[in-house]
């Protein structure tokens, strides 16, 4: 039998509401039974082990509203390690979401340019200079972080690479794909890519001096105020870590070896492990900043970089996800573009069910990260102000994530 727990967080005299196209929808936190409700279902459904979920809603007067609850048994099966909210888990690649502000920073403090060629921070001894249909081509940081610059993806194959575990830094990963071919001329084309991740990493490592995983963990904890995240790493104990499964016919089962070897080279890509708090102070981080609202006294970026951050660059996915019913025609009329660092989906303009006007002509930026045996979501609502994060110790629940941020949304506003 599975079990549930929450936590209710309002500071400050709390009131949201927004107007969309003539209607007015205010915040109700008594409705969060109901996401309770849907959470604990599908935790139930699934089969899910341990299943942690937060919302974050802010006014533009610094006063906010937190809930966290966690669903399933077990962080930790074979030692009796109960799931809660203080648990740790991976979120996988969750982390390019999180690693994208740390490379915009980066540009504001001019030390990087999203359009110089990487040359400018590469040597070629290590990442040689590319060619697309016989001719020179350069790739920029702005490609990178939109995967559209034509450097494959990682397979499994690389990981095991290092299955002796000695890779210490993201520069040392480039030998992997340093002289595979492009996929397509950069800015041409879009391909999903952890190897692109880790060729920013090692960008990151030629102007801090440091690897790229202690850079991103001191601007979790300094300059974004994440409490507890930090990296996956062979070098030290993580304190309430949870343990990753996989389900096969049913039944919970421990991870693959590729699992557990994946996250460890892979830092820019997918390495971060936290709680769902941190990744709730990050969604109302960069609300802040969007909203030029200092939290803190203090804004991790400009307006500006935001706003260039979650336009599009020319990149057109279309992506087709399972949904419950309720949700199917909705959803499915999503336009999916990956901006920079970001998933960001656009609901369609011509949504005619009243119950859902709500959804009409809004977007929300998202990250969805899978690592064979964990999932997790982080989704912003810039409309409304609101974050939600959800991270799990089980895999294969990805097609379901942006479903759940989306009826939660709907609960809490309608």
């Amino acid at each position: 039998m599975h079990q549930s727990s929450s936590s209710l967080l309002i500071l400050i005299l709390f009131v949201f509401s927004t107007i969309i196209n003539g209607h007015q929808y205010t915040f109700d936190w008594k409705k969060l039974p109901k996401v309770n409700h849907l959470l604990e279902k599908f935790t139930n459904e699934t089969n899910t082990p341990c299943l942690i979920a937060g919302i974050r809603v802010g006014d533009l007067n610094g006063g906010w509203v937190e809930w966290t609850g966690s669903f399933g048994s077990y962080a930790d099966i074979e030692n009796n390690i109960r799931c809660s909210s203080q648990t740790m888990l991976k979120v996988a690649s969750v982390s390019k979401a999180i690693g994208s502000a740390l490379i915009a920073r980066l540009v504001e403090q001019g030390k990087l340019s999203w359009d110089l060629d990487i040359s400018h921070y590469i040597p070629k001894d290590l990442f040689p200079k590319k060619t697309y249909a016989n001719k020179t081509v350069n790739i920029t940081l702005r490609q990178l972080i939109t995967h559209q610059s034509g450097i494959r993806h990682s397979n499994d194959k690389d990981f095991m690479h290092d299955w002796e575990f000695r890779i210490k830094n993201s520069t040392q990963l480039l030998s992997w794909f340093a002289d595979d071919p492009l996929l397509f001329e950069p800015g041409h084309g879009y391909h999903y890519s952890n190897n692109g991740w880790s060729l920013i990493g090692a960008i990151v490592e030629s102007i801090e001096n440091r690897p790229y995983h202690l850079v991103l963990e001191d601007f979790m904890r300094n300059i974004i105020g994440m409490p507890s995240a930090t990296s996956e790493s062979r070098d030290h104990l993580i304190m309430n870590h949870g343990q990753q499964y996989r389900i096969v016919d049913g039944n919970v089962l421990p991870p693959n070896i590729v699992d557990i070897l994946r996250p460890y080279p892979h830092w820019p890509a997918g390495g971060v492990v936290a709680r769902i708090e941190d990744l709730l102070i990050y969604g109302q981080q960069m609300l802040s900043s969007y909203n030029s609202f200092q939290s803190n006294g203090k804004s991790i970026l400009k307006q500006s970089t935001i706003n260039e951050m979650w336009n599009y660059h020319n990149s057109n996915v279309s992506i087709n996800e399972e949904t419950m019913k309720i949700f199917n025609e909705i959803i499915h009329k999503i336009k999916f573009r990956y901006v920079m660092g970001w998933q960001r989906r656009d609901f369609p303009t011509d949504i005619q069910h009243k119950h859902f006007s709500i959804l009409n002509e809004l977007y929300y930026l998202s990250h969805t990260g899978e690592i064979g045996s964990a999932n997790a979501k982080l989704a912003i609502f810039p409309t409304f102000n609101f974050t939600f994060a959800i991270i799990t110790n089980r895999g294969s629940l990805k097609n379901h994530m942006d479903r759940l941020a989306i009826e939660t949304l709907y609960y809490l506003f309608s």
